[in-house]
């Protein structure tokens, strides 16, 4: 099993996307109950692999699940900046969902 950056229909199944892997440990922490359960399972599943492969391979593997946990765990609700865009001061917010509304 290898850890690479490519496309995964690209790759011989041995190799996992490390964008995958990455989305499913976000899912992990920060999806709905079910996801969780699931992205958990997958990516218990996919670190086993990767001890069974060696040091290098399961370090990577453990540094890419806790960079998608780390990332999916960012939150940008309640998020405000004020902006100028053609001499005009704008209020930017970022409310439930992701929605960007303008002040």
């Amino acid at each position: 099993m290898r850890l690479c950056t490519a496309l995964p229909h690209r790759q011989p199944t041995s190799h996992i996307s490390r964008v995958l892997m990455a989305y499913a440990a976000g899912l992990s922490v920060c999806g709905s109950e079910r996801q969780r359960d699931l992205a958990a399972e997958f990516i218990s599943y996919i670190l086993d692999r990767a001890r069974k492969e060696g040091e290098d391979v399961r370090k990577k593997a453990e540094e890419v699940v806790e960079e998608g946990k780390a990332r999916s765990s960012l939150r940008l609700e309640g998020f405000e900046r004020k902006v100028e865009v053609g001499g005009k001061e704008y209020v930017v917010k970022v409310i439930g969902g992701g929605a960007v509304e303008e002040d």
